[in-house]
């Protein structure tokens, strides 16, 4: 699988366009880490601990489950994802 995806923060301030080769072991963790990845995100606080991301489908406000499989979220060319930290982390 590839798909084109847009990429936006909760705020919708920062967005970049991700081009996705996913295999079917992939999972959304693996995902958020490639999206984390493009959006040169920090993986760490300046005090070391580490941060952990969440992604959304646009208009929704549930974080999609870290252990699905990528294929199965049916993923479109051009879909909009939101991520983010998570709360506490």
């Amino acid at each position: 699988m590839e798909v084109a995806l847009r990429v936006q923060d909760p705020s919708g301030e920062a967005t970049r366009d991700v081009l996705v080769r996913a295999q079917e072991a992939n999972t959304v963790a693996d995902l958020i880490d490639v999206l984390v990845r493009a959006m040169e995100w920090p993986r760490t606080t300046f005090e070391g601990d580490p941060l952990a991301y969440a992604v959304r489908r646009l208009g929704t406000e549930s974080p999609l489950d870290a252990r699905m499989p990528v294929v199965s979220l049916n993923l479109k060319q051009g879909e909009l994802l939101v991520l983010g930290p998570t709360r506490g982390g």
